[in-house]
């Protein structure tokens, strides 16, 4: 059989390939599902842009985050809160005085009245607009396996019900297939993880890189070209004639490539990492969640080395899940949400791209109004921020729920507001700032169609 050579194999054949590499240079090694043609929609992008996902693992009461200030309405979330209310003299309100952030959130406060935070309100999954009659009667597609933290959680990374997640591909990863061809270097993707896998960047072309936010990124040392010791040039001479060689199996033709790829690919992000500056900016070591933020910018910072003008870049903080000890774990997590936040938004600052970088927040659900002793339990929608001075901010997108039981928004009578917005709003709302046309939009947001408003808004 005449070997095709690789970049043409994969341009011809959709080819599910699969096999174990090099562990150090991905959490998992996926399956190369189709080789789209280029469309060259995006070559021609000329600025640089990217899109940081911060990922709330568990359900982020934002019911505590973000509170209503004035006095009246203040004291109905304290009567349906009970326990587990914020003392009003507690809260950081914004300019207006219509809400306040959490007592450990003063940096969010005065990103938020310098216009530099936005917050969007009562977002979550849904397949259509959803009123409370139309959920008690079920006239109306919703999410399968509401409240469920894994089916709640691979929906909102992908927009798509759980019974196709097993093939599905996430809509970062969606839109990182599109403007992959706007950076120079087809070698490094435009998505990149700090926190492992995820389904938000799985893609059809491509694979997020994934990197270890505790340091720079780990080369092939055990192959490194180096001349001592004196076995190490014979040791990687050894290694390439073994791969780099006709197969007569295309499969192991084609693992043997991807093998190269990622030592190639590795090499190249660990030079422009050790050879970039450091970021003066102090970042909390101790905080995952900011040593993740810090290679974040660390990524950011050396993006004109690596060709990048569109990056998509995936963060994670877990423990969201307060089923009990409700009012110390969050007002630790909302600490380090903070911090870790302002950090990286300062990091932008420094390096010049404060206007070009877009932070969001997101959580598979939020919590319910009421409190189950010690605690809250798993409910739908929201509220989420955006960061960057890209967006309008000191404003709140989005219509705010009813705070009442068995209340126009609620599902039943634990305070389980039915989201306003959709995920497929917020990330097209995202998508359109990074550049993604509106028909493409509607391919990437599958559920987008049923709703009116295609773009909430919150950019300037």
């Amino acid at each position: 059989m005449k070997l095709l050579p690789r970049r043409d194999f994969l341009a011809r054949m959709a080819l599910l390939a699969g096999g174990a590499t090099y562990a150090a240079t991905q959490s998992r090694f996926s399956l190369i599902q189709s080789a789209l043609a280029a469309s060259s929609r995006y070559a021609d992008i000329e600025d640089y842009k990217s899109l940081v996902c911060v990922f709330l693992f568990g359900g982020n009461d934002s019911l505590n985050m973000w509170v209503p200030y004035p006095q009246a309405q203040y004291d109905n979330y304290a009567a349906l809160r009970q326990a587990l209310a914020i003392p009003r003299s507690q809260l950081l309100p914004v300019s207006g005085n219509e809400y306040a952030f959490h007592q450990n959130m003063p940096a969010m406060r005065d990103l938020y009245n310098a216009g530099q935070l936005a917050i969007v309100s009562n977002v979550g999954n849904l397949i259509e607009p959803t009123t409370r009659e139309t959920y008690q009667n079920e006239s109306v597609r919703l999410p399968p396996d509401l409240f469920s933290h894994s089916h709640q959680t691979d929906m909102w990374q992908t927009n798509l019900p759980s019974d196709v997640f097993s093939t599905s591909t996430g809509w970062g990863g969606r839109m990182g297939d599109l403007l992959a061809e706007a950076n120079s270097n087809p070698a490094i993707p435009p998505t990149f993880t700090l926190t492992g896998s995820n389904l938000w960047q799985a893609a059809e072309n491509q694979q997020a890189f994934s990197v270890n936010p505790f340091g720079s990124v780990q080369g092939f040392e055990f192959f490194s070209d180096a001349e001592y010791p004196p076995w190490a040039q014979s040791r990687t001479v050894a290694r390439e004639t073994a791969i780099d060689r006709p197969f007569r199996n295309l499969l192991a033709s084609q693992l043997a490539g991807f093998s190269q790829d990622a030592v190639a690919r590795v090499a190249e992000i660990k030079t422009a990492l050790d050879g970039a500056p450091e970021i003066a900016t102090p970042f909390t070591q101790n905080s995952f969640l900011a040593r993740q933020l810090q290679m974040a910018a660390r990524l950011i910072s050396v993006r004109e080395s690596l060709g990048m003008k569109r990056q998509i870049i995936f963060v994670g903080l877990g423990s969201f899940d307060t089923h009990s000890n409700q009012i110390s774990d969050h007002e630790v997590l909302l600490k380090d949400l903070d911090d870790a936040l302002n950090s990286f938004y300062l990091a932008t600052q420094e390096l010049s791209v404060a206007d070009s970088v877009v932070t969001f927040t997101a959580s598979e659900f939020g919590r319910t109004l009421t409190s189950n002793g010690d605690g809250t339990d798993h409910a739908w929608g929201g509220d989420q921020m955006v960061i960057g001075d890209a967006i309008d901010g000191g404003k709140v997108f989005g219509e705010p729920a009813v705070l009442a039981i068995a209340g126009p928004d609620d599902t039943d009578d634990a305070g389980r507001f039915i989201p306003k917005l959709a995920v497929d709003q917020y990330g097209a709302t995202l998508a359109n700032w990074m550049g993604i046309s509106a028909g493409d939009s509607l391919d990437i947001f599958p559920n987008l169609q049923n709703f009116s408003g295609h773009d909430i808004g919150f950019i300037a």
